[in-house]
């Protein structure tokens, strides 16, 4: 990953929904500072949990500057575009956030692109 500053170095787990995956997310996060990897322990749960789901792909991304998201997309999705997630900053909390380009050109593709946006906004909102 470039930054401003250089090339970050960049650590990425995948994981595979098998029982050592906690295991081994913990082992690759434990170049963490002490109190990141104690704010992350919530967000490494949320990965091993979402990779049992056998429909996702999950991968947990540990950056130099000891911060780590995941990374979430459909098994089956041809655009392998990842919802990210983050956590906040005491672990109680996550973001999502998700970066999907859909095509309007006509006015068939602008009623998939509708259909899709509506069924992201009322699945998150169902959701709290």
């Amino acid at each position: 990953m470039r930054t401003k500053r250089g090339v970050m170095k960049v650590h990425r787990l995948v994981l595979t929904g098998q029982p050592d995956d906690g295991v081994r997310l913990d082992e690759s996060c434990g170049r963490l500072a002490g109190r990141d990897f104690g704010a992350g322990t919530r967000l490494r749960a949320l990965a091993v949990d979402l990779a049992r789901q056998e429909e996702l792909a999950v991968s947990a991304v540990a950056y130099e500057d000891e911060s780590l998201e995941l990374e979430v997309m459909l098994a089956g999705d041809p655009f392998r575009e990842p919802v990210t997630i983050d956590r906040d900053g005491t672990g109680r909390g996550c973001q999502m956030s998700w970066q999907r380009w859909a095509d309007i050109e006509d006015d068939a593709a602008m009623e998939k692109a509708t259909q899709m946006i509506a069924s992201v906004v009322v699945s998150c909102a169902a959701s709290r």
